[in-house]
């Protein structure tokens, strides 16, 4: 029973008439003396403002204040065919129970830690401090029983049944269990000294009936195995319990297996675990190995010295348990390699063999292509199945692979070989037996793994102390050994140890008034608050407010506990340390450089390449920071004005940072706009740069274009001018026709052809030279357009730029001469 404990105030409504009825009591404590009181029924009593209703709480061993009506309490009432559990009995004499009388009961020595049984039928009150619980007689049936421990060896002995006693006549031990069987005792009730144990809340637990065919397996605490037959009911030992099934975890029937059937195409494959001696008298060593068949046995049972070997196929999915034979028809045969020889055997049909797994495997033989071309031509199929034994083969040199090999590796594979593996021949299904629950080897088809065996070890009984990590504890027997441990670990009690206890101290600052007990040391990454009080050089009052980090150092552990109270040592050392350092500084200086001061006290003084930390040699405790919360001027006047001292402080510093800011802000803007007018002034040279490029190459463009056009010139006079040394032929060959049929008027004729002689020679040469001032007007107007922006680029004239362009080419003569007639002209 567990309860919160509250405080109560009693009012007057309360603090009224306690009633109690022939089957109730209730504890009173007087507020005065501590002492607790047991009034039982029936019974009246007014009471005072001093008397206190209380109740026990069993789990936290102390009384809790309650309201009235819950204090009153029903006496325990054991029927007949029930028994009363009672923890801590009172001192009695004889063999009467000494039990609260009616009305007001002093409280009376207990026997604290101590428990008995009374059976029923019984009713009375309780002493303050003891605990009842009522519990039904244990009926059992033929296939129950219980678990009964010894818990008082001294008591056992004295009042245990015959039936309780061992057979071998030595005496009862505690922690010794003994098994109640429903076919010895039909009803029990634990005498003193002994306690029945429950299993899942219950007592009574069920034995297993075996039927026919069916047997269960008890595991011992010793790693023996025991294996039983039906038809019976089997009773376990105190210290066994039932193997289950592993696929059917639900109900009674996962106890119990089926005996494995097997006929003449059956076998088990079984190896010895231990020496023993069959039924016939044939001796069995550890290591060998037998085949055990239905010729042999028809039902098999597992027994303790054999375990099963299984070939497990990760492909299947499954371990083969049981072998059958191979159906081998007539006119067909099978291989089977006999391993102790290395030969390979023909078995032929009709029949049904059985290979003997110790020593036989079916194999099947592989054929490259040419074989199979030869022995089966045509035969497509054939030669893909074999390509597909070979990628089974690998590279083991033989030219074989084993059939259990080729059924697990049809499973996924290609159309080939599902088709020539199905139907091999195999008797019974592939899957294997869920019979079997003995021990087991498992083997691969490439390997075998190693046996593993798992034990279980329960400990009933012993308390268990789990410190997590970063915790320790310190465990001291009555003999004065201490030993500490840290956590994780696991410890188990022995019976005369005990856990030392720390008592420390709590609350800002820290006192001693309300003391935390606890058997748990934080050793790692612990933490301590503390608000010291201290006086600085011109006694001004300060508190401050602090945060210790603490661990316990490893080389230490055997001083962790030499300090009960390490959370006080710490703080009263750390308040000297610090009350004498601040001290010998002024309000102001402290305040400003709170946290240096305090750790440099603390921790000591910051040097390169060395971890600050402070020891106590006397329980290991190292300080290896220290945080300041905060620092406090108790004096608020004071206070206000170093206040108001800082905030002044502050705002110049503000002002001037500001100023600062102002100033570095005007140097940045002046430094960019003298970049940006740098850039602006580099900027224009280059536009300056890119447009003297672009007029230079139109005026290459131009010059290229004049070219072409004065070239087309040339050519356009130069055709002109043989068209008129044409036509100056025709003349020719006119004038001879004319002068051949005009003979008789040759003077006549002669005279006019002088006269126009003459009259060409005249105008021949004006005419060409005006033919040619036109043809240089022309070119000069366009050359002069083209030239022009070259000219006033380089600054020329246009006759030099002119002459500089054409200075090589065919043209230099031509322009040569037009300036020389132009100056002549001139």
């Amino acid at each position: 029973m567990t309860l919160e404990k509250k405080e109560i105030i009693m009012t007057d409504s309360q603090t009224g008439q306690l009633v109690l009825s022939q089957t109730q009591h209730a504890f009173v404590q007087d507020a005065t003396k501590g002492t607790v009181q047991v009034y039982a029924g029936p019974h009246a009593l007014p009471l005072s403002n001093t008397d206190r209703p209380v109740i026990y709480d069993n789990d936290k061993y102390e009384f809790i204040q309650v309201p009235l009506q819950q204090a009153i309490r029903q006496n325990p009432l054991v029927p007949e065919g029930h028994y009363l559990v009672l923890e801590n009995p009172a001192f009695s004499t004889g063999d009467k129970l000494h039990a609260p009388g009616k009305g007001s009961n002093s409280p009376v020595d207990l026997q604290i830690g101590r428990k008995i049984n009374i059976p029923g039928p019984a009713t009375f009150p309780l002493w303050p401090g003891q605990y009842a619980q009522v519990i039904p007689g244990h009926h059992l049936r033929s296939n129950q029983y219980l678990i009964v421990r010894v818990y008082n060896a001294e008591q056992a002995n004295a009042n245990a049944p015959s039936y309780l006693k061992t057979t071998e006549g030595k005496p009862l031990a505690n922690g010794q269990m003994l098994v109640i069987k429903g076919t010895e005792v039909p009803f029990f009730i634990p005498p003193t000294g002994f306690e029945v144990l429950a299993e899942n809340g219950k007592y009574v637990r069920e034995a297993l009936t075996l039927e026919r065919l069916e047997y269960c397996i008890l595991l011992a605490e010793s790693g023996e195995k025991r294996y039983e037959r039906g038809p019976k009911v089997v009773f376990p030992e105190a210290t066994e319990t039932y193997m289950t099934k592993k696929d059917n975890p639900n109900g009674s029937a996962d106890r119990k297996f089926k005996a494995i059937e097997l006929n003449d195409q059956m076998g088990l494959y079984i190896k010895v675990i231990a020496d023993y001696v069959e039924d016939d008298g044939v001796k069995r060593t550890t290591g060998d190995e037998l085949f055990i068949t239905g010729k042999e046995q028809r039902i098999y049972y597992p027994r303790p010295e054999h375990a099963l070997i299984e070939y497990k196929d990760p492909k299947e999915g499954f371990a083969r348990q049981r072998y059958y034979g191979i159906a081998i028809p007539k006119g067909e045969g099978r291989y089977c390699l006999v391993k102790n020889v290395g030969d390979v055997k023909t078995e032929k049909g009709p029949q049904i063999f059985l290979p003997d797994p110790r020593n036989q495997v079916i194999v099947r033989r592989v054929l490259d292509d040419k074989t199979v071309a030869l022995w089966y031509p045509g035969n497509t199929e054939a030669i893909e199945f074999n390509e597909n034994l070979r990628k089974l083969l690998g590279s083991s040199g033989n030219n074989y692979v084993t059939d259990a090999v080729v059924r697990s590796a049809s499973i996924g594979t290609d159309r080939s070989i599902n088709r020539l593996t199905k139907g091999s021949g195999t008797l019974g299904a592939g899957a294997p037996s869920s019979s079997f629950e003995g021990a087991k080897l498992e083997r691969g088809t490439q390997y075998t793994p190693p046996p593993m065996l798992t034990l279980n070890t329960k400990y009933d009984g012993v308390p268990t102390i789990s410190p997590y990590v970063g915790y320790a504890v310190q465990v001291v027997d009555k003999s004065g050994n201490r030993r500490v441990v840290v956590g994780p670990s696991t410890i188990l009690l022995e019976y005369d140890e005990s856990l030392a206890v720390l008592e420390l101290s709590t609350s800002k600052p820290k006192t001693t008034d309300n003391l935390l007990r606890q058997v748990y040391l934080r050793v790692d990454n612990n933490l301590v608050s503390d608000i010291v009080r201290v006086e600085t050089k011109d006694l001004v009052n300060v508190d401050i407010k602090l945060s210790y980090r603490v661990n316990f150092l490893r080389e230490h552990k055997d001083k962790w506990f030499s300090v009960e109270n390490y959370v006080k040592y710490l703080c009263d050392h750390m308040r000297s340390i610090l009350k004498g350092t601040v001290k010998a500084i002024g309000v102001k200086e402290f305040i400003e450089n709170s946290t240096a001061v305090v750790r440099d006290a603390i921790l000591g003084k910051k040097e390169a390449d060395k971890v600050r930390s402070k020891i106590f040699p006397e329980n290991g405790l190292e300080v290896y920071d220290v945080e300041v919360l905060g620092a406090t001027i108790s004096d608020e006047k004071i206070a206000a004005s170093l206040k108001n001292a800082q905030v002044t402080a502050v705002q110049s510093a503000i002002g001037l940072s500001l100023d600062e800011g102002n100033l570095a802000a005007t140097r940045v803007r002046t430094k960019i706009q003298g970049e940006v007018a740098d850039l602006e002034h580099q900027l224009s040279i280059k536009k300056l740069n890119l447009g003297a490029d672009v007029a230079k190459q139109e005026a290459e463009i131009a010059l290229l274009q004049l070219e072409a056009e004065i070239a087309e010139q040339v050519r356009t006079m130069q055709a002109e001018l043989k068209k008129q040394e044409a036509l100056n032929e025709i003349s020719t060959a006119e004038l001879g026709r004319r002068r051949a049929s005009e003979d008789y008027t040759i003077v006549l004729e002669g005279k006019r052809t002088d006269f126009f002689k003459d009259r060409m020679a005249a105008i021949t040469p004006d005419l060409i030279s005006a033919m040619d001032t036109l043809g240089r007007s022309e070119f000069a107007t366009k050359l002069s357009a083209a030239i022009a922006p070259l000219a006033l680029h380089e600054q020329t004239g246009l006759g030099t730029t002119i002459e500089k362009v054409f200075k090589g080419t065919a043209l230099e003569g031509i322009l040569n001469n037009v300036q020389g007639k132009t100056a002549t002209g001139r």
